[in-house]
């Protein structure tokens, strides 16, 4: 066997448990067996470093070189683990380190407990908070801290008021007056009153629908809400008469935010977009929020939504008599002129103001029972006659607002069923409702022409 191989010739020579040894004295001193044991290993790794630094020649003419150099080797190697161990247990953290650094578990919140009381008829708010263990002078502080973030005395009725305690330690008050924000009266420090946007989960969702039978029906059919039915032909009011020209097979479509709150169903958020098609005329809403915070719905051209008159005083209703300059008079049975619109709809129904104006009568006027008139300037007047009752505070004199509920629709004076006759007089002469070219709303200004354009193509796209 030649020896210059060294280490390299060894192993591949002698499979594990093979008996091995050398001749020239140095087998017999250090016989072994290839790879038979973890120590034996060491021993052929300290032979096999022995070898690579003697050459073919020494390995057979100097076996006490070799013996001498090969024990100088295993002592190296000794040292070597000795000294490995020797850091491990001075310094043991470096190994176990990922094993002992656990974090600890978080420590418990405190105990939420609370309390609620809802507004009823009657209620003011002291009260309230007097049955929440506020007292009536800490209640009259409440009020006065709050008074540039939101009119306490001005509670509704079925809005709750929720007292959260910590630990059993009162903490807070809260009332959400609306569905979008929050009055948050902090009893720990100051009873400083604050105002906060409700946080909702908020998805953008699309529904379209073909009208059958009604706007409202079908799409309450659709799984359209009331709330976002009666948002959508809000937009539309001014364009739209939805008593009086919507048909079967017009079609609408809408692009809204959907809204969650702790994974329940929550009131809609903004309506983004929306389209209505009445016999094949195709009129279009895109919400626009301008470099002043101020929002609106603008046409395709980026002309305002929004005018001075609303199309119809009711929100939804359905015409019974239209303008007619000689109509039989159902209840004394005589043609006669009648110019005005009818709409029918249940007792109760709130009549709105369709401009901002001046009552200038809220009384009974024979044959027209309870009527409401206004002035809106000096060409435009509307008439609201059958009134089943006036609303609070409507009165002459006074102002009212677009969209302001000024009375309910009823059957008093001349009349056969719950409706309201509602008269347009331009320039002192009775018109057609539905012919009046009421003034356009304002447009996008030019220098936001190109930002409404963006966003009217983006939620064109989502429409899709």
């Amino acid at each position: 066997m030649c020896w210059g191989w060294g280490w390299r010739l060894l192993v591949p020579m002698y499979p594990p448990g093979v008996g091995i040894g050398v001749d020239d004295g140095f087998g017999k001193l250090f016989p072994f067996r290839c790879f038979e044991t973890d120590e034996r290993r060491i021993g052929m790794l300290a032979l096999g470093i022995c070898f690579s630094f003697t050459s073919s020649h020494d390995a057979l003419q100097c076996p006490d070189m070799i013996r001498t150099r090969f024990i100088g080797v295993l002592i190296l190697l000794l040292l070597l683990g000795a000294g490995g161990f020797w850091f491990w247990h001075r310094n043991p953290s470096t190994v176990v380190a990922e094993q002992t650094d656990v974090i600890p578990p978080p420590p418990p919140g405190p105990v939420i407990d609370v309390q609620e009381r809802t507004v009823v008829e009657g209620d003011v708010f002291t009260k309230v908070m007097e049955d929440l263990g506020v007292s009536y002078g800490d209640a009259l502080t409440i009020v006065t801290n709050a008074a540039d973030v939101f009119d306490l005395t001005n509670i509704k009725v079925g809005r709750t008021f929720k007292l959260i305690s910590e630990d059993g330690v009162r903490a807070r008050v809260e009332y959400e007056p609306g569905t979008e924000y929050a009055i948050k009266i902090d009893l720990e420090n100051g009873l400083a009153v604050t105002k906060e946007l409700i946080k909702y989960d908020v998805t953008v969702e699309t529904t379209e629908v073909t009208i059958d039978a009604s706007l409202f029906e079908d799409g309450l059919a659709a799984g359209m809400s009331e709330q976002l039915i009666i948002a959508f032909a809000n937009i539309f009011a001014w364009e739209i008469d939805f008593a009086t020209v919507v048909q079967k097979g017009d079609h609408m479509n809408v692009l809204y935010e959907k809204r969650m709150r702790d994974g329940k169903e929550a009131p809609i958020g903004n309506i983004l977009a929306g389209e209505f098609t009445n016999s094949g005329t195709t009129v279009s809403a895109f919400r626009f929020v301008g470099a002043d915070g101020k929002e609106g719905y603008f046409n395709e051209e980026g002309d305002s939504l929004v005018r001075p008159f609303l199309k119809s005083p009711l929100a939804f209703g359905r015409v019974t008599s239209g303008y007619n300059y000689a109509r039989m008079d159902p209840v004394i049975g005589v043609v006669q002129p009648h110019r005005a619109i009818d709409y029918a709809a249940p007792l109760g129904t709130p009549i709105m103001a369709v401009g901002d104006g001046n009552i200038i009568r809220a009384s009974w006027n024979g044959p027209y029972g309870n009527e409401v008139m206004i002035r809106h300037n000096s060409q435009f007047q509307t008439n609201y006659a059958h009134l089943w009752k006036f609303a609070k505070g409507i009165k002459p004199g006074v102002h009212v607002s677009q969209g302001q509920t000024i009375g309910f629709v009823g059957s008093t004076g001349r009349s056969t069923g719950p409706h309201v006759h509602y008269e347009v007089v331009v320039n002192g002469t009775k018109v057609n409702p539905q012919d009046v070219k009421f003034p356009k709303g304002e447009s996008i200004g030019a220098e936001e022409q190109e930002a409404f354009e963006a966003e009217r193509d983006r939620l064109k796209g989502m429409m899709e």
